[in-house]
């Protein structure tokens, strides 16, 4: 009995260690956000895009649900596609990132629509933005204002907050 009320004292830390890497391992959020940055617009625009790689490093496929920004009125996902010879842009309610896998946000493809700027954005600016989860969970992340790469991005200069697209869809991210 005196050996078996030794050995209990030594296995309790064992247990504690435990319990603490379970809390940390599940406070960890299995995305990771690579190269945020936002597209620099002229001065009178409104709605400016933003732009970045979402890695899900987890065994389960994770869903972007909202995303928010304190330097825009509202910022939403967006995919920009090619339907029947024109160019268009269509809201995404939610976009699913397989597991293991990512989805890059890029000019020409998905974004994430920044509508209602409150203040004026250039070159070299940073700004903070907020994704959320389907499974309740926040990644905060700070994106650089860039000037225009160049790379086939659309204008969202001659958008407006009155006009936004109606049409919703849903996506599936393994395709990316």
């Amino acid at each position: 009995m005196d050996v078996l009320l030794k050995q209990r004292p030594s296995i309790l830390p064992g247990f504690i260690v435990i319990a603490a890497v379970s809390v940390a391992a599940a406070n960890h959020h299995a995305v990771v956000i690579h190269d945020p940055w936002i597209q620099e617009a002229p001065p009178s625009a409104e709605v400016l895009a933003a732009y970045m790689i979402l890695k899900n490093t987890s065994d389960e496929t994770l869903t972007v649900t909202s995303a928010s920004s304190p330097a825009f009125e509202r910022m939403e996902i967006h995919k920009s596609e090619i339907h029947e010879g024109m160019a268009r842009m269509v809201h995404v309610e939610n976009l699913a990132i397989p597991q293991h896998g990512q989805v890059e946000f890029k000019p020409g493809g998905y974004h994430f629509m920044l509508m209602g700027r409150k203040q004026p954005l250039r070159a070299g600016d940073k700004v903070d933005l907020t994704l959320t989860f389907s499974n309740g969970t926040e990644l905060a992340t700070t994106a650089e204002v860039r000037k225009n790469m160049g790379h086939g991005a659309m204008d969202h200069s001659k958008h407006s907050m009155e006009q936004p697209m109606k049409q919703s869809v849903m996506e599936d991210a393994q395709t990316q």
